[in-house]
């Protein structure tokens, strides 16, 4: 993502965090947020997770690492924790029991993917 449309998404989630911007204006940039997430997912995620309930893709992991749903929907799956998760978690050759390769994602671009996961939790 290029710097100018990173900044207006970190703009967008400090004002939705602030409660500053009217209900539509919240209601649009959280849509473009979670729209992100799903797109950063479908690029980087698919080939060891399920991110989408329509996805064509089938994961290279066999079996495959969680789905994003199942992510979402655990009792004690948080924001911060799924940011720390995605943030900090590294994988090479030589790491077994394999471990998720970091995504190398931006703040804005973490909170996009954190937000999407949990936007799929059950009602």
């Amino acid at each position: 993502m290029d710097p100018v449309a990173r900044f207006k998404v970190g703009l967008m989630l400090t004002l939705l965090a602030a409660g500053a911007a009217p209900a539509g204006v919240q209601a649009a940039a959280h849509d473009r947020v979670l729209a992100r997430g799903r797109e950063i997912a479908a690029g980087q995620c698919v080939a060891c997770h399920v991110v989408m309930d329509d996805q064509k893709i089938e994961p290279l992991l066999s079996p495959p690492a969680p789905a994003f749903r199942d992510i979402a929907n655990r009792p004690d799956t948080t924001a911060p924790l799924l940011s720390k998760f995605v943030r900090t978690t590294h994988w090479d050759l030589k790491s077994l029991p394999m471990q998720m390769p970091s995504p190398q994602l931006s703040p804005a671009d973490t909170r996009a993917v954190v937000q999407y996961i949990l936007s799929l939790r059950r009602q």
